[in-house]
């Protein structure tokens, strides 16, 4: 179940500033969610494909997530912001983090992401307009950082 304090707690926010968040999701995604409900502590969500509470881990990991770009979009609005994610997608499925991805690939957001990932899904995702760059080592030369498209397909082979 999706709860305010579950949300406060994945943000690292007090449950006020959680509240906030989730009260604004619906403005900051109107493609994706046209109310939420909180009912004591727990958090109902109505998006464009029905309702739920976040019962499933998908629907879970959806919400945090959206929760997450509203939190760094009302950041941005008051302040430059780089939203840096270190391997978020660690024990999740494939299709939630298309969805992950997808939502932070929206043109509406006024912060920056930047995103440290292993996940195939990730590296797929530079070619729908992320950019990627990888450290590339070879022994017995200096590490470079390159945007190159055969390191890049070197790292994605192995």
């Amino acid at each position: 179940m999706t709860t305010v304090s579950g949300i406060a707690e994945f943000l690292g926010v007090d449950p006020w500033t959680a509240r906030t968040v989730i009260d604004s999701m619906p403005a900051l995604l109107p493609d994706a969610i046209s109310d939420v409900a909180v009912d004591g502590d727990f958090v109902w969500i109505n998006n464009r494909r029905g309702s739920w509470g976040g019962e499933g881990d998908e629907d879970r990991w959806a919400c945090w997530f959206y929760a997450l770009a509203v939190f760094a979009e009302l950041q941005a609005r008051m302040e430059p912001t780089i939203l840096v994610l270190d391997e978020p997608f660690l024990y999740m499925h494939r299709r939630p983090q298309q969805k992950i991805m997808e939502l932070f690939e929206s043109a509406a957001w006024t912060f920056q992401v930047i995103l440290a990932e292993h996940s195939p899904v990730a590296y797929e995702r530079r070619l729908h307009g992320w950019s990627a760059a990888v450290l590339v080592q070879a022994p017995g030369l200096r590490s470079r950082i390159s945007q190159d498209d055969a390191d890049l397909e070197r790292l994605g082979g192995d």
